[in-house]
């Protein structure tokens, strides 16, 4: 088929909550697994969390997961990694104070970059600027609501009709942290590179 739709599908299911969520004290580490008691042991707990966060599966023995400790399961954990012998390293000693380094007053600066997290709202607006500042290039697209009723904005990027097209999506599930900032770098160098082989792909396809 000649013509396929395209997008930037920026699907931004689990970027915003209604409140914000809290990280107190709360540790992230890296965890060996190392064994297949290991393993079923943190099966376990992915499966009944209790506070418990993985920003990784445990899936298979010989991988590494990081595990987010709330404060009321500091015992438990080092109850466990006692008795499994866990090797667990710590990442992080206070998730909230990295959050709120993330969410310093500068990262609401009116510049849009990829040196921080954004929330929906800002992210939207960037795309919003594109289509204002390229017409006839930048298309906006509204492909439905979230199930908690929220709008997923994208855009489409086309210099000439009869274009092959490419589509990328991003931020479908909360753990996909980078995910959006790595396809809004993608568009930016789509619009902004002036490299030639940038612009052949750029201009070559539909985004």
């Amino acid at each position: 088929m000649k013509f396929l739709l395209v997008c930037v599908a920026l699907a931004l299911f689990g970027a915003t909550v209604a409140e914000k969520a809290r990280y107190d004290n709360y540790r992230v580490y890296r965890v060996r697994i190392q064994t297949e008691q290991q393993l079923e042991l943190l099966q376990a707990i992915e499966q009944y969390p209790d506070g418990y966060r993985f920003w990784s599966e445990p899936v298979k023995v010989g991988t590494e997961v990081q595990l987010v400790v709330p404060p009321h399961k500091r015992g438990h954990f080092s109850e466990i990694r006692a008795k499994q012998g866990l090797r667990a390293e710590l990442q992080i000693a206070n998730l909230q104070e990295r959050i709120d380094l993330e969410s310093r007053p500068s990262l609401r600066k009116e510049t849009f970059g990829w040196t921080a997290y954004y929330r929906t709202d800002a992210i939207y607006a960037w795309l919003d600027s594109l289509v204002a500042s390229y017409p006839g290039i930048v298309t906006p697209l509204n492909v439905g609501n979230s199930f908690e009723g929220r709008p997923i904005k994208g855009v489409k990027v086309s210099y000439k009709a009869g274009n092959k097209g490419v589509f990328m999506e991003s931020l479908i599930h909360a753990r996909e942290w980078v995910s959006g900032a790595t396809v809004t770098w993608i568009l930016n160098e789509l619009l902004t590179s002036s490299d030639p082989k940038v612009r052949n792909i750029a201009e070559n396809y539909d985004w």
